[in-house]
């Protein structure tokens, strides 16, 4: 996450979608009383994905003025982003990931089975401000409602920005900050291997996922 509260700026950081790339992108021009935040606990009450409306709210409690911020984040094919976030955690046959404890490298779970019994958590406190719909029982807290949506279901972003499209987030950033910003592509992972999904698995997939499944055509 990063907060440029001297260019009215917030980045939303997205697992497996990008965020890190964005956060490079942001980083030199960083100015003081900006918010940066890459490991949890880090700094307190905040993490790198926090989600935008208890970001929002912890802002207004420290006297900003939220109004006047503009809200970005970026988004990816929702099964790729699945597929990286299976590969790259490893959810074993209880669900559990490496950074889980008690993870288990010898029961792995396979990805069409993980897409429609897998489950995630999610903070408590960012759970209450989004929408009703978003559960810790299936893989939903990685949608882009769950990062940034509120209890109403609206976006609260004003700028959705995908993944392929980086020579675009580059020139937006470059207007907002006011100087040239360059393309980074850090931690890629697209993978031409793609596993097909069954019709099941991709309407499981359309309902944790629905303006993503939109947008990407799922």
């Amino acid at each position: 996450m990063r907060a440029l509260l001297s260019k009215n700026l917030v980045a939303l950081s997205k697992p497996r979608c990008g965020s890190t790339s964005l956060r490079r992108m942001i980083d030199p021009h960083l100015a003081p009383g900006d918010i940066a935040v890459d490991t949890a606990g880090q700094l307190p009450s905040l993490h790198p994905h926090i989600t935008g409306p208890f970001l929002a709210q912890y802002l207004c409690e420290r006297r900003h003025d939220v109004s006047k911020l503009s809200f970005i984040i970026t988004v990816r094919d929702p099964i790729e982003m699945l597929w990286s976030y299976w590969k790259y955690f490893k959810p074993d046959i209880l669900c559990r990931y490496t950074f889980t404890n008690g993870w288990d490298a010898s029961a792995p779970l396979d990805f069409e089975t993980w897409v429609c019994t897998g489950k995630l958590a999610i903070r408590k406190e960012w759970l209450e401000l989004g929408p009703s719909w978003i559960s810790v029982e299936n893989l939903s807290p990685l949608s882009l409602e769950a990062r940034a949506a509120g209890s109403d279901g609206e976006l609260m972003v004003d700028h959705i920005f995908r993944l392929e499209n980086a020579a675009e987030l580059a020139k937006f950033l470059s207007e907002v900050i006011g100087t040239r910003v360059s393309e980074v592509r850090t931690n890629e992972s697209y993978d031409k291997n793609l596993p097909k999904l069954g019709c099941e698995s991709r309407n499981h997939i359309r309902s944790m996922f629905p303006l993503e499944s939109q947008y990407y055509g799922v």
